[in-house]
């Protein structure tokens, strides 16, 4: 992987359970690292549900092979939250492929 083509940061987020004041349990989301990736756009769509627009945009990232990142983890890039959908070991150990959609809330 050269590391000429890893411009942008971005952040991960792993996903944390806690108890609330109601004693019940709430998910959130929590910065766990931030690191350099190279970004390519895949495209995107608009999706209908419950009578609302949602716009969605994929976007497939490849950074540094790490263990730790999982599938239930968020991505941040540009002030915007991702979905992770799968990822993908490029090489052996060498980097990820990630891709991921954008959060519709």
């Amino acid at each position: 992987m050269r590391s000429g083509k890893l411009k942008h940061i971005i952040e991960v987020h792993k996903k944390i359970t806690a108890r609330d004041e109601y004693l019940g349990f709430s998910k959130d989301y929590q910065f766990f690292f931030k690191t350099r990736a190279e970004v390519k756009h895949l495209g995107g769509a608009e999706e209908i549900v419950n009578s609302q627009i949602f716009p969605s945009s994929d976007i497939q990232l490849y950074i540094r092979y790490r263990s730790n990142i999982e599938e239930t983890m968020r991505i941040k890039y540009n002030d915007e939250m991702y979905d992770i959908d799968y990822i993908e070991e490029v090489g052996w150990r060498d980097g990820l492929k990630i891709k991921m959609s954008k959060v519709s809330e």
